[in-house]
């Protein structure tokens, strides 16, 4: 064999000598490019992940610490009061021990019974005196201590008339 196509093609006839003269491919003369900028972060106000997690933690702390103290803050104020209406039923309850007589009244939807005596009775329906729930247990107090009981908590007063209200027997 002879050479190369182009060689094979002219002495088949089938090409030129003048087409077969070979052309060197035209090269592009190698120009030194400078090296391009270094790819800077996009600052396009997103941060980084690790970043927005610590900031997430750093909140969800302090709201805990927000919440732990709010609790704490309503824990002390509740002992508080507590402890003003045990003293109260300590010093101005009236004594029910003798009590023959059934009362029966509605609380937390259920119907209780309490033991008092007749005078009591009259007086709790009279306004006089007051039914209060302090520590599971219901205590009778005279009227002008309703207020003190109101003041550290309304919900422990159980039964109370005020003189507008009818009495059922």
């Amino acid at each position: 064999m002879a050479g190369s196509l182009q060689d094979q093609l002219v002495q088949m006839g089938l090409a030129k000598a003048e087409q077969a003269v070979k052309k060197k491919p035209h090269k592009k003369p190698h120009v030194k490019r400078k090296p391009r900028p270094a790819v800077k972060k996009k600052t396009t106000g997103e941060m980084d992940l690790a970043k927005a997690y610590a900031i997430r933690s750093k909140v969800e702390t302090k709201e805990k610490a927000e919440t732990e103290r709010i609790r704490k803050e309503k824990l002390a104020a509740s002992q508080a009061a507590n402890k003003a209406l045990q003293e109260l039923v300590e010093k101005h309850a009236v004594d029910r021990s003798k009590g023959e007589h059934e009362r029966y009244f509605e609380h937390r939807s259920k119907i209780r019974k309490l033991f008092l005596t007749v005078e009591q009775n009259q007086s709790l329906e009279k306004g006089e005196l007051a039914l209060i729930y302090v520590k599971g247990r219901y205590h009778l107090i005279n009227q002008d201590k309703i207020e003190v009981v109101n003041t550290h908590r309304p919900a422990a007063l159980v039964l109370h008339f005020d003189g507008s209200e009818e009495v059922e027997e």
